[in-house]
């Protein structure tokens, strides 16, 4: 059994031989590599890269948060609040408002306050019937963008007013909104030919004179209805008297009938109730004797500004008085007043009567026309015809 052994190993050893020898000039094919481990550098790893720190934010843009109030008290200041968020990017903010008589925008800046902004309205500006606002951002160059409705459509506030709240506002529609009214007026008068006392006896003279007047008036259309001044001249002759009074002396005036008078005379015009108003006024006034002063009053019962009966008074020292009554009568544009007047002016020994008729006619625009006729006489022997015009322009 081991000679088998040793046989078979002798054959296997030479086997092998004889292979290795007839393979020694082909190619040699190469083994792989066997697999190797990794090995730990010895240089150390470089540090691990740091994380990107974040990008700058753009600014903010700004916006306003406001809670529009619905109604506002007349008279009195009137407060807007709001918000801003990022107020650093914009200039400023600025509340706009108009009113419902001025339609002409102003404008007050936001302040700080407590909690956000405040901007306030002063209180003559919050008036009966409403008040208009918008809002708007201004940035740093100058420009603006609406922040809270524009001025094209602005937020309304109610603003509730009193009685005469309400009735200014009527009465002002009723004139076309306008408040000032300037005119100018004249007159020629003759009372004809009047028997007067002269120093050698009765005389004969022409009983005339003309007014020349301006006027100018404003309406508050409140208690206080109207108000203005008038201005004027008056120059004729009448029948004066023949023994004057003045300053404690007495003059004899020597067959001098001319008359003149230079005045000026502020007046008023109260409101008692809405049938009932009052009007005086005070006379400054030079006159063909000396200056002297006089005083007027009257009451207009009925609609001020349409049909309605007036009844008043007028005095002027060294000149004379006169009493009148005149009934206005009103239908569209047009207006009729028959006129009654009792005086003695001007400087006259007697009164006399005049019965007058005035047509005015509202022809647009603001501009009005009156036309004035009619006759007065001081004694029933004879009269005389007068006539008068007047322009007046509203604005």
């Amino acid at each position: 059994m081991v000679k088998r052994s040793v046989l078979v190993s002798v054959i296997a050893a030479q086997l092998l031989a004889s292979i290795a020898s007839a393979n020694t000039d082909g190619p040699v094919i190469p083994l792989p590599p066997p697999p190797v481990a990794p090995v730990a550098s010895a240089t150390p790893s470089a540090a691990p890269a740091k994380a990107e720190s974040p990008k700058p934010e753009l600014p903010g843009v700004a916006a306003l948060h406001h809670a529009p109030p619905p109604t506002a008290v007349a008279h009195s200041t009137f407060k807007i609040a709001a918000t801003i968020d990022n107020p650093h990017t914009i200039k400023r903010a600025l509340l706009v408002y108009r009113t419902g008589k001025d339609a002409t925008y102003r404008e007050v800046p936001f302040l700080r306050a407590a909690d956000g902004y405040v901007a306030e309205v002063p209180g003559e500006s919050v008036d009966y019937p409403s008040l208009s606002y918008a809002i708007e951002l201004e940035g740093p160059d100058g420009a603006r963008s609406p922040a809270y409705a524009t001025r094209g459509e602005p937020h309304v506030v109610d603003v509730p007013g009193d009685l005469d709240d309400a009735r200014e506002t009527a009465l002002l529609e009723r004139v076309g909104g306008v408040r000032s009214v300037v005119s100018t007026s004249g007159e020629l008068v003759s009372f004809g030919h009047t028997t007067a006392t002269a120093s050698t006896g009765p005389k004969t003279v022409l009983d005339h004179w003309y007014r020349i007047e301006a006027a100018y008036t404003y309406r508050p259309l409140r208690t206080i209805m109207e108000f203005g001044i008038r201005v004027g001249i008056v120059r004729g002759t009448a029948p004066v008297p023949f023994d004057v009074t003045l300053a404690g002396e007495t003059t004899t005036k020597k067959d001098n009938f001319d008359v003149g008078l230079n005045y000026g005379a502020p007046f008023v015009v109260f409101r008692a109730s809405d049938e009932v108003h009052l009007e005086g006024h005070l006379l400054t006034s030079v006159t063909e004797v000396g200056f002297s002063t006089g005083i007027g009053s009257a009451i207009h019962i009925g609609d001020y500004f349409g049909t309605k009966l007036i009844l008043g008074f007028e005095h002027v020292a060294l000149f004379g008085t006169r009493g009148y009554s005149r009934l206005d009568l009103v239908r569209g544009r047009v207006r009729v007043s028959p006129i009654v007047e009792v005086t003695d002016m001007p400087h006259a020994d007697r009164a006399g009567v005049r019965l007058l008729t005035e047509l005015g006619l509202n022809l647009g625009q603001g501009f009005g026309l009156a036309l004035r006729g009619g006759y007065q006489a001081r004694d029933f022997r004879s009269g005389g015809a007068g006539a008068g015009v007047a322009i007046s322009y509203a604005f």
